[in-house]
């Protein structure tokens, strides 16, 4: 199992990232937006892109989670915004549920 440090964490996004449906929509870089001007995601596969995030952080990290929740969006900052924001949130809600 992995450790719930940011790069770990980073190393799953990427993962999901590098699946044939998002390989060619999201980049690699911390600061590609994932919602908002300038996201390449519809919203359904943003929703698809989420839902396969939370499978594998579960899976790497030995927790059940849901991203998608009223935590994330009560955040002072969009968690969905970019691929940072959404490492930051991960590694602050594995933090919290511990």
């Amino acid at each position: 199992m992995m450790e719930n440090t940011k790069d770990d964490i980073l190393k799953v996004i990427y993962s999901v990232i590098s699946d044939e449906d998002y390989r060619f929509r999201i980049t690699s870089l911390l600061n590609t937006p994932l919602v908002g001007r300038g996201a390449t995601l519809d919203s359904l596969t943003f929703v698809s892109f989420i839902v396969a995030v939370e499978q594998k952080v579960g899976d790497a990290f030995g927790q059940k989670i849901t991203l998608a929740n009223s935590r994330a969006f009560s955040q002072e900052k969009n968690p969905f915004e970019t691929l940072a924001t959404l490492a930051d949130y991960i590694e602050e809600y594995l933090a919290n549920e511990e």
